[in-house]
C-alpha cells in the first residue's frame, strides 16, 4: 500500500499593507516527501474577524535537475550532436523553455527547446557538432510558467569521447607546447573519462 502524505498545520500572522497590492507570502519548512499543509485564513480589520477560510496546499517532492536526462552508458563523441531531452512534471505548466550551454570556450548560447510529438511533457533540443570538442561541454536548462514559476537546473558537464592521438601537447593555447619539463609535477585536466591515462611522447 502507499504511503499517505502526512497533513501539515502551520500558524502564522500576515499583514496585508495594501488593499490593492497586498501579497501573502508562505514559506514552507524543507521537506523530503509529498506533503500536504492545511491553510486557515482569517482577516481582521482590528475589531472584527471574518469566518475562516481554509485550503488545502499539496507541496511535491521535486527537484531541478530530476529533469535531466541520464548519459549513463552513452557514448557522446567529439564533432557529433548531441539530443538533450527533458521530462516536465504535468503540474508544470511550462510558457518557455530553453537549453544553455557552452563548449568551454565560448559564452553560453541559449536555444528553445521544442515540445515532442510522442509527450506534450518532453522537450528537446540539439547541441549542434560544431559545440562538441575536446574543450568540453556544460549545459543548463531553464523552464518558466505562464504565472512566473521557474525550474533552472545546475550547470551539468557532459563527458566527450574521442579517439587516441586527439590531445597533444602542441594543440593551440596549450600550455605545455615545447612539452614536459623532466622532473617536474604536473596536472593535466582532460574532459572525459580516459580508457588509458598514459602519456607518450
Amino acid at each position: 500500500m502507499g504511503q499517505c502524505p502526512m497533513i501539515l498545520r502551520l500558524i502564522h500572522l500576515f499583514i496585508i499593507e495594501s488593499e490593492n497590492n497586498g501579497k501573502i507570502i508562505l514559506e514552507t519548512p524543507s521537506l523530503d516527501s509529498n506533503s500536504i499543509f492545511q491553510i486557515i485564513l482569517t482577516v481582521s480589520d482590528g475589531n472584527l474577524f471574518s469566518l475562516p477560510d481554509t485550503l488545502f496546499l499539496t507541496i511535491i517532492d521535486f527537484k531541478a535537475n530530476d529533469i535531466l536526462p541520464s548519459f549513463i552508458d552513452v557514448e557522446n563523441n567529439i564533432g557529433e550532436s548531441i539530443e538533450i531531452a527533458v521530462e516536465i512534471p504535468d503540474f508544470f505548466i511550462v510558457d518557455s523553455i530553453s537549453l544553455n550551454f557552452t563548449d568551454g570556450e565560448n559564452n553560453f548560447t541559449s536555444i528553445d527547446m521544442n515540445e515532442e510529438r510522442s509527450s506534450s511533457s518532453v522537450y528537446g533540443a540539439t547541441i549542434n557538432e560544431n559545440m562538441v570538442g575536446i574543450k568540453g561541454l556544460a549545459y543548463f536548462v531553464f523552464v518558466q510558467s505562464s504565472t512566473g514559476n521557474i525550474i533552472q537546473t545546475d550547470t551539468t558537464n557532459i563527458q566527450v569521447s574521442f579517439a587516441s592521438n586527439t590531445v597533444l601537447s602542441t594543440m593551440e593555447n596549450s600550455a605545455i607546447q615545447n612539452g614536459l619539463l623532466k622532473s617536474k609535477w604536473m596536472n593535466i585536466s582532460i574532459p572525459s573519462e580516459l580508457n588509458d591515462n598514459s602519456i607518450a611522447s
